[in-house]
């Protein structure tokens, strides 16, 4: 076995299908990388600089005070102040997510705390919390981790033979549906190597005997995970030093990763390390075939075997499961509407989008509020944006993840340009989004666009369909006379409101808010 060999077709391998090969990494490290860390710090540690500091800010207040109480007020202080570091935005419901996240040091954690911070104001326990937690990382790391990880080996395993290999292979164990016999061939695998690492040395040997299971397993997913353990071994017996020597090779990379913040690893090293494995895999499996031509009843994919010509993977092998169809409803999303049903679509969703806004502007504060500059009950900024999803993104709507991506674009420049002229024109911002998670010049943020992009698409797909098959049963000149109506109405109330806009309350004010917070605090 050449290790040089083995690390330059792996180098050759990742370069053919590079962004997706990083993409695969990266989002695997990123949702299951740290998702195991609890969090082991409750309260923060009181420095004597912060006591100092909290005690000269409230040492007129402290003089008719307890002990007990001068330090409960001390601790409560701090950890105010270090809540508020941590917290770096403060507005929507993405900003909570992200600051427990952020805070917690664990994904599944941090969505736990912000769960419970949203639904039940920190009032459950954090022993609840943290069990929860703990239950819930176990059955992500036997039915969700483990499979993806599998899923990554099928991905590599195909790029050592196929020009182009798809993002979707990460899900191939459920494609096929073998997601029980997967976890449970994982999860043995796991409390063997969690076993054995206990004798530390065994756990470093094992963990090589072990160590083309997944792999093993993304070639054959009917295999049982005492039948894949076995294997792994005896392919490995003999191998099991190779691999180390191979994994020692990359040490300057793993070095170039520290000096770098673990930059270079996300760019270069974790898909590099991923196909070096891929590409050993194969190897030795066609080195063991060779010695035992048994072993072919469980290695037996013939389309990871000698030259493949073919850009994909064919599903012969494992064919996915035809579903049955149901139609339910006719939604022919492809379909042209006419100028007249447009003009409809745009009241209905100007006024949908005026009702949206003023029902939680009243379930917030309690208080009616009509929305927008104008007197009428409708919002435009909805309804062009309908209109603009239904006539520019209609090559798109037979690709759903482009016309999400491009919704949200889309929508964004709409609402970032009507707040930018609404500003200029008037000098006050209808809203703002300041304090949001990813915002930009509180014009519009992720956690809005996320919303527009999910609406748009049902919009796209469900609602247009609909509405343009009610629409047509009216008759035409009635629908004419409506659509007539409604324009003229809306022309006189843009006119009426050029110069008099409607600049009572509900215009967002969230500097004002922040400052009567501080003032209240």
């Amino acid at each position: 076995m050449n290790r040089r060999s083995i690390k330059k077709r792996a180098f050759k391998d990742l370069k053919r299908q590079y962004f997706k090969a990083v993409l695969v990494c990266f989002l695997f490290t990123i949702v299951f990388g740290n998702g195991y860390t609890f969090v082991t710090k409750i309260f923060p540690n009181e420095t004597p600089r912060e006591v100092v500091a909290t005690v000269e800010e409230n040492k007129d207040t402290l003089k008719n005070k307890s002990k007990e109480e001068i330090k409960l007020d001390i601790k409560s202080n701090i950890e105010e102040r270090e809540k508020a570091k941590k917290e770096k935005y403060t507005r929507g419901v993405l900003a909570v997510f992200a600051n427990q996240v952020s805070s917690s040091g664990s994904l599944m954690i941090g969505i736990l705390k912000a769960f419970n911070q949203l639904l039940f104001k920190g009032n459950v326990s954090l022993f609840f919390i943290l069990l929860l937690g703990f239950n819930l990382n176990v059955l992500a790391l036997i039915f969700v981790k483990n499979i993806i990880a599998v899923g990554r080996c099928r991905f590599f395993l195909e790029s050592t033979k196929y020009r182009k290999v798809r993002l979707d292979k990460v899900l191939f164990i459920y494609r096929v549906k073998k997601t029980l016999t997967t976890a449970k061939s994982m999860l043995l695998t796991s409390i063997y190597q969690f076993l054995w690492n206990l004798t530390v040395i065994g756990g470093i040997i094992k963990h090589y005997s072990y160590l083309l299971v997944p792999y093993i397993i993304a070639e054959n997913p009917t295999i049982s995970g005492k039948e894949a353990i076995d294997l792994s071994r005896k392919m490995m017996n003999g191998r099991k030093l190779e691999a180390l020597k191979l994994e020692l090779s990359l040490l300057p990379w793993y070095l170039l990763g520290v000096a770098t913040f673990q930059f270079s690893d996300l760019l270069f090293l974790n898909p590099y390390h991923q196909a070096i494995l891929a590409e050993f895999y194969m190897n030795v499996r066609n080195e063991c075939l060779e010695e035992d031509s048994s072993l072919a009843i469980y290695l037996n994919d013939r389309y990871l075997d000698g030259n493949i010509k073919n850009s994909y993977y064919p599903m012969d092998k494992f064919t996915i499961p035809e579903k049955e169809h149901r139609t339910w409803l006719n939604f022919d999303y492809k379909k042209n509407y006419s100028v007249v049903n447009l003009v409809l679509f745009f009241f209905t969703f100007a006024m949908i989008g005026w009702l949206w806004e003023v029902a939680l502007h009243l379930f917030e504060t309690g208080n009616f509020v009509n929305r927008g500059t104008l007197i009428g009950p409708w919002l435009p900024i909805y309804g062009y944006g309908v209109i603009l999803i239904l006539v520019l993104l209609k090559p798109f709507r037979d690709k759903p993840y482009i016309l999400f991506i491009l919704t949200c674009l889309l929508c964004g420049i709409v609402e970032y340009g009507t707040s930018w002229y609404l500003e200029i024109k008037y000098h006050l911002r209808w809203w703002d989004y300041t304090g949001y998670f990813l915002n930009l010049n509180g014009r519009v943020c992720l956690e809005g666009l996320f919303v527009f992009g999910l609406g748009g698409c049902g919009f796209t797909y469900l609602v247009a369909p609909f509405l343009d098959n009610l629409y047509n049963k009216i008759k035409p000149s009635i629908k004419y006379l409506i659509a007539i109506v409604l324009l003229s109405l809306f022309v006189i109330d843009n006119i009426y409101c050029h110069n008099t806009p409607n600049i009572g309350e509900g215009i967002t004010t969230y500097k004002s808010d922040c400052n009567l917070e501080a003032k209240i605090l």
